[in-house]
């Protein structure tokens, strides 16, 4: 490393999330739909089993689709984090906070995004892409005691309702050794959805109470 330049430590964030309930408001420097990947069959995911259950996650992993997707998403996480590592590096690590710098990564960053669905591309806004890959796509924490620039590069894995396939996803991603330069990455995961009734549930619950409140009150009305 140059002389003066402060040491860079990757950090990667992996999110689950169910699509149900929208995608998450946070920046993201790659986002993955798994709908079109296969369900785990209902016998394992009955019982309120969810996608952190050891049976489940072996059981789903074994069919092929499911096993290539993962296997494509690692290759590209891990040219993610050699190309968020590069650039910090080519820019020595500094946090500086200059438009060139973040136009610069942000360019580079969204090549990578091109392996999100045209869907989805469809529908997020041009505003919403470049909020999320010019000002957000990096998250810089400076460890002041150290002089350390600690780089986030955050990961959103989304199904339908975010309690099985992208929790199954996740928890096996962040179990890969994620390696970049010999050094490993520390990694942090969230299920935001886990333990969440999802919205549709939620409003299927109201349908189905609103439905016996007019069959009460039309069995009240005619006995009178």
């Amino acid at each position: 490393k140059m002389e003066g330049q402060r040491p860079c430590q990757l950090i990667l964030h992996l999110v689950s999330f169910g699509w149900d309930n929208g995608p998450p408001k946070e920046a993201h420097n790659i986002r993955y739909k798994l709908q079109s990947l296969p369900n785990p069959s209902h016998s394992l995911r009955s019982g309120g089993k969810t996608g952190e259950n050891k049976d489940l996650q072996e059981n789903w992993f074994s069919l092929d689709p499911v096993s290539d997707f993962y296997d494509k998403m690692v290759e590209e996480v891990s040219q993610l984090l050699e190309h968020t590592n590069r650039t910090e590096q080519d820019e020595g690590g500094s946090n500086e906070t200059g438009s060139s710098g973040k136009g610069r990564r942000s360019r580079n960053v969204a090549k990578l995004n091109e392996s999100e669905s045209e869907s989805e591309s469809d529908r997020e806004s041009n505003e919403d892409r470049e909020s999320s890959l010019s000002d957000q796509s990096e998250e810089l924490e400076k460890d002041r005691n150290h002089q350390e620039v600690r780089t986030t590069v955050i990961v959103h894995v989304g199904c339908a309702k975010g309690k099985h396939r992208s929790v199954a996803m996740v928890e096996r991603l962040s179990k890969h050794p994620w390696i970049v330069k010999g050094e490993r990455v520390a990694v942090s995961l969230t299920h935001r959805d886990l333990r969440r009734e999802g919205a549709m549930e939620n409003k299927r619950t109201k349908m189905d109470q609103r439905s016996k409140d007019r069959q009460k009150k039309g069995r009240h009305d005619e006995t009178w």
